[in-house]
C-alpha cells in the first residue's frame, strides 16, 4: 500500500537543510565538540546521523529531483573537506573512519530520500 504524504513547505526545508549544514561545519571545525552521549563509536554514529540528515533533506525541499540528488551527493564533498580541515585544528585530526561514516550516512540518506520523494505529493521534475 502506498501512502501519499503532504509535501512540507519547500523553502522551510531548504532553509533547515542550510542551517543543518552550517551547524555540521561549525561542529566539524570546533576543537573537541561535546557529544550528548558517550559510548564506543559515538563519534561515528554522530557522523553517520549528521550526513544522513544532510543527504535526506534535499529530497523534501528541492522541486527538481536532479537538484535534490546533486545537493545530496555534494555532502560527500562537504564531508571530505571537513575531514581535511580537521587536520589543521588543534585537538582534531582527519580520520578515514569518520569519512567512511560520513559517506555511509550520505548513501543511506540518498536511498531514504529517493524513497521519501516518491511518497511526497508534488510534481516531480
Amino acid at each position: 500500500m502506498r501512502i501519499a504524504l503532504k509535501r512540507p513547505l519547500p523553502e522551510a526545508v531548504v532553509a533547515f537543510w542550510a542551517c543543518a549544514a552550517i551547524y555540521v561545519i561549525q561542529q566539524s571545525l570546533t576543537p573537541r565538540p561535546e557529544l550528548p552521549f558517550s559510548f564506543v563509536a559515538a563519534d561515528k554514529l554522530a557522523h553517520f546521523a549528521a550526513y544522513f540528515a544532510l543527504a535526506l533533506l534535499p529530497f523534501a525541499g528541492f522541486r527538481d529531483a536532479r537538484r535534490a540528488r546533486a545537493a545530496s551527493l555534494s555532502m560527500l564533498v562537504l564531508g571530505a573537506l571537513m575531514e581535511a580541515c580537521q587536520s589543521f585544528i588543534p585537538e582534531r585530526s582527519a580520520s578515514v573512519l569518520d569519512m567512511a561514516a560520513n559517506a555511509l550516512g550520505v548513501a543511506c540518506g540518498l536511498f531514504a530520500g529517493k524513497r521519501l520523494r516518491s511518497r511526497l505529493e508534488f510534481p516531480l521534475s
